[in-house]
C-alpha cells in the first residue's frame, strides 16, 4: 500500500462528499464537469441551430459521460486495489467531507465529520 494513492482516495472522495453536501443544502451543483457541460451548453444555444451544431452537441455530451464513466471505474478499481484499508479511507473522506457543512443541523455532526476526517487522514498518510 502506498500513502499517496491512499491520500489521493482519501482527497478525492472528500471533494465528491463535499460537493454532493453542497448540493443538498442550496441546490446548486458545483460539479465541474456539470459547470463545463452547462457552459458549453448555452454557447450552443447562442450559435445557429443546424445539423451539425446538434450533432456536435450530442457528441460532446456522449464524450463527456464516457470521460466521467471512465473516470469512476478506474477510481473504484484503485479503492479495491488498496483492500479494506482503501475502503476505510474512500468512506472516512466521503462521509466526512458530506457531513462537514451540516454545522445547520447540529454541531455534532460536524465534530463527527471533522474526527473522520482526521481519522481518514492520518490512515490515509495525508500530509506526509
Amino acid at each position: 500500500m502506498t500513502s499517496k494513492t491512499l491520500s489521493g482516495i482519501f482527497i478525492g472522495c472528500f471533494v465528491a462528499g463535499l460537493f454532493l453536501a453542497i448540493y443538498l443544502q442550496t441546490g446548486i451543483n458545483i460539479n465541474p464537469d456539470d459547470l463545463m457541460l452547462d457552459m458549453t451548453g448555452r454557447v450552443i444555444e447562442q450559435m445557429p441551430q443546424t445539423h451539425y451544431t446538434t450533432a456536435m452537441w450530442g457528441s460532446f455530451v456522449l464524450i463527456i459521460f464516457l470521460i466521467g464513466l471512465l473516470a469512476t471505474l478506474e477510481d473504484g478499481r484503485e479503492i479495491l486495489a488498496e483492500g479494506k484499508t482503501g475502503i476505510f479511507v474512500a468512506g472516512c473522506g466521503f462521509f466526512g467531507g458530506l457531513l462537514l457543512p451540516g454545522y445547520n443541523i447540529s454541531a455534532t455532526i460536524s465534530v463527527f465529520a471533522a474526527v473522520l476526517l482526521i481519522v481518514g487522514g492520518t490512515v490515509a498518510g495525508v500530509g506526509e
